[in-house]
């Protein structure tokens, strides 16, 4: 699972004390919290592209010998 913080806890403590509901707040948190995992890009997801793209250069590279 990528790594990212948010702060669960105080975002539901905040949302509590704008006027929101308890079970409002823990919705709208995890929502969120999913969304800023979901756009994580991982180490693992960067030397999978550049391992991608040295392939295509050293193939580029022959070609072009």
């Amino acid at each position: 699972m990528p790594s990212a913080t948010f702060e669960t806890h105080a975002a539901v403590k905040a949302l509590t004390k704008a006027g929101i509901g308890q079970a409002e707040a823990e919705a709208i948190t995890d929502t969120v919290r999913d969304a800023v995992i979901e756009g994580v890009t991982t180490k693992a997801d960067l030397r999978a592209e550049i391992s991608a793209l040295e392939g295509d250069y050293i193939e580029w590279l022959a070609d072009d010998c």
